[in-house]
């Protein structure tokens, strides 16, 4: 990611880092379990630069940082049983910082909403028996688009036995979802319901990426998928 002075951020899991490239330097920042305020975490998954200039990172099993550049120090957001304001799973697969400055969480938990004055989350889940709730539990994309919608793409892609997933549309004012499944009976539905990414490009085309199973278009007025 490239934050606000245009430096860039990027994951080395292999060196278990995080690297920030200012044009001619790399400084490199790693966990050292001497040093509670440094990184939080061995493998980060990913990564995302807010206005203010903080960088997140999400950590694969070891939860969520923040890391402040003035400081130079991480602040680490981890799930705790006892605690049920703490983040709902420390597998963090997606994050978005959105235009109201909302920092959205995706982990293997759902989705998690940050109070930054708090250091709470307010938890975005699956239920069973309530349609209006979050397809899946497991989060793997979250994107905001022009109109300052959030859509969540969800599906476990590493079980191929799991056909859980789908594509949510999140209404804020109510906290309920608009979900986009696969439907063998429509072709215009999603091809397959475990979601890799979402975007909208410069001419309002919105894209949707399925796992291994292809490319679709969406039309969200009256939300049509071609394939």
């Amino acid at each position: 990611v490239r934050d606000k002075y245009g430096y860039l951020w990027l994951s080395d899991q292999s060196n278990r880092c995080i690297v920030c490239y200012d044009g001619s330097h790399m400084t490199r920042y790693q966990n050292d379990p001497q040093t509670p305020n440094s990184l939080g975490g061995y493998y980060p998954e990913c990564l995302f630069a807010d206005k203010e200039g903080n960088i997140w990172i999400g950590f694969y099993g070891m939860g969520l940082d923040k890391f402040d550049p003035i400081t130079k120090k991480f602040t680490h957001y981890q799930h705790n049983d006892k605690d049920p304001g703490s983040l709902s799973n420390d597998y963090v697969a997606a994050l978005l910082v959105d235009h109201l400055g909302n920092v959205w969480v995706g982990d293997y938990g759902g989705v998690d909403l940050l109070n930054q004055k708090t250091g709470k989350f307010t938890h975005y889940r699956h239920k069973e028996t309530d349609p209006t709730s979050l397809s899946c539990d497991s989060v793997r994309v979250l994107y905001e688009d022009k109109a300052g919608e959030i859509w969540v793409g969800t599906g476990f892609v590493y079980d191929p036995l799991n056909n859980n997933g789908g594509l949510n549309l999140l209404h804020r004012n109510t906290k309920t979802f608009t979900r986009y499944m696969h439907d063998p009976k429509s072709p215009h539905s999603l091809i397959a319901n475990k979601l890799r990414a979402i975007f909208e490009d410069s001419y309002g085309n919105f894209w949707v990426v399925t796992n291994g199973d292809g490319l679709h278009t969406m039309d969200r007025q009256p939300s049509l998928l071609t394939r």
